[in-house]
C-alpha cells in the first residue's frame, strides 16, 4: 500500500455570476456558518461592477494560513494548506 501526503487542496465552484450586495455582511455570515474558521481579518475589495469577474471581491483567511476563501463574481475558491505533515494527514491506498 502507498501513503499519499498532500500539501494543499483547492476546491473551486464556478458560477455564471455571483451578485453580492453587502460584502461585509456576506463575509460575516459565511464565517459564522463555518464556526469562525476564518479568524483573520477579512479583505473586502471595493471593485467597480465592470471590473473583471475573476478578481476576488471578498477574501477570508485563517490566522495560521491553513484555510482561505476567495469570492469573485464567477467563482469561489476554498484552499486548505497542510502546515502539518504528520501521519494523520496522509491517505493509504
Amino acid at each position: 500500500m502507498k501513503k499519499i501526503k498532500f500539501d494543499n487542496i483547492r476546491m473551486v465552484l464556478f458560477s455564471p455570476g455571483i451578485v453580492i450586495m453587502n460584502k461585509l455582511e456576506v463575509a460575516h455570515n459565511i464565517n459564522k456558518v463555518l464556526s469562525f474558521l476564518f479568524d483573520g481579518d477579512p479583505v473586502i475589495v471595493p471593485l467597480s461592477e465592470d471590473a473583471p469577474s475573476e478578481l476576488p471581491r471578498i477574501q477570508l483567511n485563517s490566522k495560521k494560513g491553513i484555510y482561505s476563501l476567495s469570492i469573485a463574481k464567477n467563482r469561489i475558491d476554498f484552499v486548505f494548506r497542510n502546515k502539518d505533515h504528520q501521519e494523520k494527514n496522509s491517505f493509504t491506498f
